[in-house]
């Protein structure tokens, strides 16, 4: 993953979302704050810098290669 996709994720922890690691992948999360939180915004970057909004079916979602667009879609 490139500086630009690192510079998402961190930001993206600082305000305030989950940042889970996975072997392929990264998601970024922001949860509900209700007694069983669900998932509000989720954003999903493989290693290869693609990334998909994670809150729906992966099928029908769009790819997201740009930092910036990935910064918008998070509200960061």
């Amino acid at each position: 993953m490139n500086a630009a996709k690192q510079a998402v994720i961190a930001d993206a922890e600082r305000a305030g979302y989950t940042i889970e690691r996975h072997e392929t992948c990264v998601d970024i999360v922001k949860r509900t704050k209700h007694a069983k939180p669900r998932v509000a915004v989720a954003l999903r970057i493989y290693e290869d810098g693609t990334a998909f909004d994670a809150t729906m079916d992966l099928s029908a979602a769009k790819a997201i290669r740009n930092a910036a667009d990935m910064r918008a879609f998070l509200g960061i």
